[in-house]
Parts: structure tokens; sequence; C-alpha cells
């Protein structure tokens, strides 16, 4: 389970105008706002965009993913919308992701940080069989295992 995840961000603000827009789609609120960092979340999870430490550089960028579950396709395509209209850039329009996984429906942008996150959904990916989300936990398990190497 995730409790929370940091992104990096070199500019709060620029930060706050876009998750502010694309967040509350998927269900998560800001909780607080802080100079340096912003928290946000959704039960048990936080989400918070933060400014580098102690002089290290920002963690952004091409290694930060994340991808929120949505209720449906609709919530998908607003949480891409709304990415996209408050700074954010495409990185993969709504649409299936066969590659992924047959039922995957998903999109992803990237943040003005460059970090990546998306939302998956759709009533198919729930529906799938046990089985079928076994094998397809251990093909990104082995992927995710080959990728660290």
């Amino acid at each position: 389970m995730i409790h929370h995840l940091s992104l990096g961000t070199n500019d709060v603000a620029r930060a706050r105008r876009f998750y502010e827009a694309a967040f509350p789609v998927i269900g998560l609120h800001l909780m607080q706002d802080k100079e340096t960092e912003l928290i946000y979340e959704a039960g048990t999870f936080l989400v918070s965009p933060i400014m580098p430490i102690n002089g290290h550089p920002a963690m952004a960028g091409n290694r930060t993913h994340i991808a929120f579950a949505a209720e449906d396709r609709g919530m998908v395509h607003r949480f891409h919308a709304a990415a996209l209209a408050n700074g954010g850039t495409d990185d993969g329009a709504p649409s299936l992701r066969p590659e992924c996984d047959a039922s995957y429906y998903g999109a992803f942008v990237r943040d003005p940080d460059g970090n990546k996150s998306g939302a998956r959904g759709g009533a198919a990916s729930a529906a799938r069989p046990a089985a079928a989300r076994s094998a397809s936990a251990k093909k990104a398990a082995a992927t995710r295992k080959r990728n660290v190497r």
C-alpha cells in the first residue's frame, strides 16, 4: 500500500495551479498549502509537490510516475483535459493501452516540472477475472525488476 508520493517542483505556485485543476477530478484535495510544499489527500493517501530540500535538486523529471484510479473513462478524459488546460503537457491521450493490459484505459500527462501522472479507469479493468489480474501483476513486477537493473 502506498502512503504518500512526493513530486519535485521548483515553483510551488505553478505546481498548485496545475494540481488544483487536475487532482480534484480524481478525488485528491488540497489539505495543506505551505511555502515549499503542497499536500493533497484522498483518504489515507497523500501526494506532495515539494521544493528541493537542503539544497538538493528537485526530484522532478522523467523518473517520477504515478497512475491514479479513475471511476470511469469519462473521469480519465476530464483529468487529462484539466491537466492540459492548466500547464500540463500530453504524454498519452485517453485511450486503451493493450500493450499494458487488454482492459487498460488511461491517459498520461506531465506537470510543469516534468513529473508524469495519469489516470486509469473504466469498469472493464475492475471486472477482470482474478487470474487475469494476477498474471498482469506478475508481468508488471517482472518488468519493474528488469528496469531496476
